[in-house]
């Protein structure tokens, strides 16, 4: 069985997957970003990326698209991108953000070491949970279809994450 149709198998009976960006050497710039807190006053569910990111950021979003998302699913739109550092408080709940069950996927890019600050991101179904804890430049993408749920824990430290959004297309594996 090729790396592809694995993927796709693990996307779908896991609910995500979990790798190293194949492009670290992208991600240098977003290291010297003033990257917002989440968790500032008046942010709650919010974020800011900065100006001068935005673009590059931008450009990251397509590249994901193209280098991750495709393989799997051809059939995809851009939707929203972000950067932030730590958890809002929704976030450390068991959630789905996919409202509408429409295909929408998100791609998390961490750029600290979440095993040593003992930060995470979990994910799970009706049959089992898993404890991820990424380290600089590894990515998170969760399957967000209905039977998924995912909640974050931000302990001690840094916890910068670049977020893409996409949602799939016409796609007869998306459970």
């Amino acid at each position: 069985m090729d790396s592809v149709n694995l993927r796709l198998i693990s996307f779908n009976k896991y609910g995500y997957l979990h790798n190293r960006f194949s492009k670290v050497d992208k991600l240098k710039n977003f290291y010297n970003y003033t990257f917002t807190n989440c968790n500032a006053p008046g942010l709650v569910g919010e974020t800011a990326t900065p100006k001068e990111a935005q673009k590059e950021l931008e450009d990251l979003h397509k590249f994901v698209g193209k280098d991750i998302i495709k393989p799997l699913f051809p059939n995809y739109n851009l939707k929203e991108c972000a950067m932030w550092d730590g958890v809002d408080k929704p976030s450390t709940i068991w959630h789905n953000d996919n409202v509408n069950n429409n295909g929408y996927t998100n791609l998390l890019i961490y750029l600290d070491d979440c095993y040593k600050n003992n930060n995470s991101i979990e994910i799970k179904n009706k049959y089992r949970e898993h404890k991820i804890k990424p380290l600089p430049g590894e990515y998170v993408w969760l399957n967000q279809s209905k039977q998924f749920q995912h909640r974050a824990t931000h302990t001690v430290g840094k916890r910068r994450v670049l977020s893409f959004e996409f949602e799939v297309l016409n796609n007869v594996w998306w459970c």
